[in-house]
């Protein structure tokens, strides 16, 4: 008999989920913390049900209870995991902000959610002390960390509270019982909240596990070091990882994610492109040198062949089982090369409004597609080829927005993506463009800019690319320079520079980058390829203005934000 999603789960309830696999995993590693001498304390199951317990009594003893919401604001830190559950034995509603928000956003949320307590840790106590006093609902800071002028109570004395009966609260919890709710970093600056309550997650956590049919959960490991405020950290490496028995190591900055990997070694790992794309760049300027020649080429190519197993091992990934790319489009080029190299890499797609994944083949994998819907999931394309799905991972709606609910959503539960897409004869999905960031140039060409950025990528040197060229005569973009690569360049060919602003408008380095443009474009047609670059001296972070926390591009931000720079390249 074929195993349904539903037979992936024991209950539509997180809670009692979380239960049964602490009496399963009991002394297993459930967290793995970084500490003060570099080494990763380990905290059991056991141990981490203990605490939430007692966290619990203390949040209700500060008058949090059912449809309360509580806001999160920490880096990825065993506090989160804490909190986020003690919420939901509680019937309240955690609500975690990302760590890049501004005293405004952070007032929009509580103003939203009219959130009664926040959970903080010191280096943003600032942030959410100023966005308290603007507010009628928040009325109690706990800090994490070091105190803060503006918290109430530490979180360490959360946990010297009496423990709270954790079995007969998880008892009262309802699958219907709201779970969280993600506000969308949303690539055009407009925030909404995503509603998701405990039948949507239990229901998505199935899915998953349907999808990988792995013979056994408990014991996998897995780095936690994208924001917890997106959904594809909040339903892996959290409710999916504790709801399973995963091993789950908190990384507190995503630039540590390749360094935790070599002491970790992860059986499962969730990484947007860049994280792929970095190391496919570092180890092939390792293999060719940073100014490769066809002789040197050839030599990297002949090492590439002979030492795949000692690169995996160097970097940490030899024991991968399972290893995806998320949140934007993954170039086939890095795709294939991680493939060759024996890495079982795929990529997943899906949306806030999906509880994370929608589409996914991790072990049949076509390189360029992204796979079929995942199991209990349906999927067909519009007329105007925009992704529709519905299932049971399917928000219910946004927060106090029923207008934009009627909008994405029809009587039917049919939620349309906003994405453009197209469906092979296989089923396998594969993802054009977001549909309304498909450039139409003056001569009415469609050009999909991710396919070209995807390409832009490539080249060595270069770490973001933005193109544009909407009604315009031709394409154009903004790069940003990775600067240990650029650095890296500039000293193996004799330029001394010392800033980047020096490298950025260094002659040689231009002439170099647009030599490699012109590589890269010549798998497009005239019409679609980039014929200028200006090149930035400055790069762009995840989670910042310009980027979005999976480094999804914010179109309007960047092109308000260097008008000037893309009017230059059509002078």
């Amino acid at each position: 008999m074929e195993t349904t999603v539903e037979d992936r789960i024991e209950s539509h309830n997180i809670c009692e989920n979380f239960l049964a696999t602490v009496q399963a995993a009991g002394e297993r590693t459930a967290i793995r913390v970084p500490v003060a001498d570099g080494s990763l304390e380990e905290v059991s199951y056991s141990e981490l049900a203990d605490r939430i317990a007692r966290v619990v009594t203390a949040l209700g003893d500060r008058g949090v209870s059912q449809g309360d919401h509580v806001l999160l604001m920490m880096t990825n830190r065993i506090e989160f995991h804490i909190a986020d559950l003690a919420c939901l034995f509680l019937r309240a509603t955690p609500v975690s902000v990302y760590n890049s928000s501004s005293t405004d956003q952070i007032s929009d949320v509580i103003e939203q959610t009219e959130a009664k307590i926040a959970i903080v840790e010191d280096q943003f106590g600032l942030a959410v002390t100023k966005a308290k006093d603007q507010s009628s609902s928040l009325s109690s800071i706990v800090s994490v960390g070091d105190s803060f002028e503006g918290s109430d109570v530490a979180f360490d004395e959360l946990l010297a509270s009496e423990s709270a009966d954790l079995e007969s609260l998880a008892a009262a919890v309802q699958g219907s019982d709201v779970a969280t709710v993600i506000f969308t970093s949303g690539t055009t600056g407009q925030s909404k909240g995503v509603v998701l309550d405990h039948d949507n997650l239990t229901w998505t956590v199935a899915c998953l596990r349907r999808t990988l049919n792995l013979d056994f959960y408990i014991g996998q490991r897995l780095i936690s070091y994208l924001p917890m405020a997106h959904v594809a950290e909040r339903t892996v490496s959290h409710y999916t990882g504790l709801i399973s028995g995963f091993d789950i190591t908190c990384c507190p900055e995503p630039t540590q994610v390749a360094e935790f990997a070599r002491t970790v070694r992860p059986t499962i790992l969730f990484g947007v492109p860049r994280v792929y794309e970095k190391i496919y760049n570092k180890v092939l300027a390792n293999l060719q040198g940073e100014n490769p020649t066809t002789l040197s080429r050839l030599a990297g190519a002949l090492k590439f062949k002979l030492f795949k197993k000692k690169i995996l091992n160097k970097t940490g990934l030899d024991e991968l089982v399972v290893a995806a790319s998320g949140g934007a489009a993954l170039s086939p080029v890095v795709m294939e090369w991680f493939q060759e190299l024996g890495l079982p890499i795929s990529e997943i797609y899906g949306l806030s409004e999906t509880s994370g994944p929608l589409a996914w083949a991790p072990f049949d994998v076509k390189v360029g597609s992204i796979g079929p819907a995942c199991p209990g999931i349906e999927m067909r394309l519009a007329d105007d080829g925009e992704i529709m799905c519905r299932g049971g991972n399917v928000f219910h709606g946004y927060l106090n927005r029923d207008d934009l609910t009627s909008q994405a959503k029809d009587s039917d539960g049919w939620f349309a993506t906003g994405d453009i897409g197209v469906i092979d004869d296989d089923g396998y999905l594969k993802v054009v463009d977001r549909k309304k960031e498909i450039l139409v140039t003056s001569g009415g060409k469609n050009v999909s800019p991710t396919a070209l950025e995807n390409a832009l990528k490539l080249i060595p040197m270069v770490s973001q690319a933005a193109v544009v060229g909407d009604g315009r005569k031709f394409i154009s973009s903004l790069v940003t320079l990775d600067p240990e690569a650029a650095e890296s360049w500039c000293a193996s060919n004799g330029i001394q520079v010392n800033s980047m602003s020096e490298i950025a408008n260094s002659a040689k380095v231009r002439e170099v980058i647009d030599s490699e443009v012109n590589s890269v474009m010549g798998q497009f047609s005239q019409a679609e390829r980039v014929k200028k670059v200006h090149v930035l001296d400055h790069d762009w972070e995840p989670d910042t203005a310009c980027l979005t926390a999976t480094s999804k591009l914010r179109r309007r931000v960047i092109e308000k934000t260097y008008a000037a720079e893309i009017e230059s390249m059509y002078e």
